[in-house]
């Protein structure tokens, strides 16, 4: 049977998350915020079979498996919750909640019921990024420096904390273990640029070696890079998908969009019935982590996310707790 999907949301990434789910054969009714706007007339020419409202509660009251949420972030916890308390397995775009209070009743939600609660660490699904991480964690003394430049043109510094750090630390979480107990000596330096654009810089303490972010709107080519290094030779370079193995001179270039694989391993949790373990082998040399293992994983993101947005709010250079 195809499986039943509520998409609620359906901005850019919104869209993205439609073109996959019914090329990977699922049902698909949407819930958007402007019925005769702009979404209406663009899921018309698209997607005119597609049917959609604007009413949440229409939308999940139909016969569904599944709710995937990319809404603002704001709205994701109250949507999650609502999604859940009816049994229906979730999705949920990063930041999955903005504090520590609503991951805990999410979490404690779907472990009551058996449901599957995932969050869209969409770079954990990126074939190229898992090969990056298993270098980062086979070296002496890693040392990786990631740069993003212009992720959406004019973002400030509130909406660059909480819309690509989380994709910044889901990443660092990969190259290795950040050192939560090391946060205080750690830097944040703000640069705030014309019409509301931003710089946002942070030393991330990692258990083993170094990590440098700097995620700007201000300036610059659109980029998203990350270089590694073992001490002071550089030993792999990765943009988007693609990953240059510099000792043996090697390109390898992930097969599949990270979020088609996302998404398919989402659906194939909900055809198995919440079983969510199914698939992850400790000893695969490529999985260094549990890529389902979304609990851990928003537990050190949300209380990152919330200290880094602390001291980017207060002052230019902070570390990451008074």
């Amino acid at each position: 049977m195809r499986p039943r999907l509520a998409l609620v949301g359906i901005g850019s990434w919104g869209r993205q998350y439609l073109r996959i789910a019914t090329r990977l054969g699922a049902s698909v009714a949407v819930c958007h915020s402007r019925h005769h706007g702009d979404d209406a007339r663009w899921l018309a020419a698209h997607y005119p079979a597609v049917r959609h409202t604007t009413s949440l509660t229409e939308a999940l009251d139909r016969p569904l498996d599944a709710v995937a949420v990319v809404t603002s972030r704001h709205a994701h916890a109250d949507i999650t919750l609502e999604c859940l308390r009816r049994g229906l397995h979730v999705l949920v775009e990063k930041p999955a909640v903005t504090n520590r209070a609503d991951l805990e009743r999410t979490r404690a939600e779907a472990h009551s019921r058996g449901l599957v609660l995932r969050t869209g660490y969409t770079h954990c699904f990126d074939e190229s990024l898992r090969r990056l991480a298993t270098t980062a964690r086979r070296l002496t003394a890693p040392d990786w420096r990631f740069t993003w430049t212009r992720p959406a043109p004019g973002t400030g510094v509130t909406d660059l904390v909480w819309e690509y750090f989380p994709h910044v630390f889901s990443i660092a979480g990969l190259l290795g273990d950040v050192a939560a107990e090391h946060l205080a000596t750690s830097s944040v330096r703000v640069g705030r640029g014309p019409s509301g654009t931003a710089t946002v810089e942070v030393d991330l303490p990692m258990r083993d070696g170094r990590g440098h972010v700097s995620v700007s709107s201000d300036a610059g080519v659109r980029h998203k890079g990350i270089r590694l290094y073992d001490g002071t030779e550089l030993v792999a370079v990765w943009r988007d998908r693609r990953l240059l193995d510099v000792r043996r001179n090697r390109v390898f270039e992930a097969a599949e969009e990270p979020l088609l694989c996302q998404i398919r391993d989402f659906l194939e949790a909900v055809a198995s019935r919440g079983d969510d373990t199914r698939r992850y082998d400790p000893r695969d040399p490529q999985n260094p982590y549990d890529p389902h293992d979304c609990v851990s994983r928003d537990r050190v993101v949300t209380d990152l996310l919330v200290r880094l947005d602390s001291a980017a709010r207060h002052n230019d250079h902070r570390t990451l707790t008074r």
